[in-house]
């Protein structure tokens, strides 16, 4: 069986066109496959410079004010250092001993008992030396009222941790056949120490 070649003889004009047409798919196939993804890889690298270039200028920014932030955090620390309010005791026996006086004269200031003070053991809480105190004393309601203010009104303030009361009667002297009530009073307190040198 022969084949006949002369059904697919394109004249010259035809064969221009068909030349330029393969051309032209040669030339989209080079751009699509090579000149795209090189000014995509090129613009998105533009892209990442530009974002580097803030960041570095943000970064900048920060290093220029890090003196000024740094001038600021020890101001903080030398107002916070100045504050009333804390045990003044330069190590955790002479804060201990403060503490107990604090609770001991409160107590009698206002007429209760004091029945024991125990000191737990100190600790460090953010950047302070916490002291606290298991305390038992008894009184009347209104010296429990008083006590309490004074606690946690005056210099050093001790804060109040937990809480326990029991009501105890107890006969009146001028009228034995009646009765008064006494408060047992179990209380846990805080205070707070500097360790920051003022």
């Amino acid at each position: 069986m022969s084949f006949d070649t002369t059904r697919f003889d394109l004249s010259p004009p035809m064969r221009r066109v068909a030349a330029l047409g393969l051309l032209l798919v040669v030339v989209l196939a080079v751009i699509g496959l090579i000149v795209t993804p090189l000014v995509d890889a090129f613009l998105g690298a533009t892209n990442n410079l530009a974002q580097e270039r803030d960041a570095i200028v943000r970064f900048q920014e920060i290093g220029a004010r890090l003196p000024q932030l740094n001038a600021e955090h020890a101001a903080l620390q030398q107002n916070v250092a100045a504050e009333a309010g804390f045990l003044q005791g330069a190590n955790d026996a002479l804060r201990a001993a403060e503490m107990q006086n604090r609770i001991k004269n409160v107590i009698a200031s206002r007429g209760g008992q004091l029945a024991s003070t125990q000191i737990l053991p100190p600790r460090d809480e953010d950047g302070f030396r916490r002291v606290s105190a298991q305390v038992t004393w008894s009184g009347s309601t209104d010296i429990l009222l008083q006590v309490l203010y004074d606690f946690e009104s005056r210099e050093p303030y001790l804060f109040v941790d937990s809480f326990e009361i029991h009501a105890r009667p107890i006969p009146r002297l001028d009228n034995p056949k009646t009765t008064k009530t006494l408060l047992d009073v179990r209380v846990g307190l805080t205070a707070y120490g500097r360790t920051i040198a003022p």
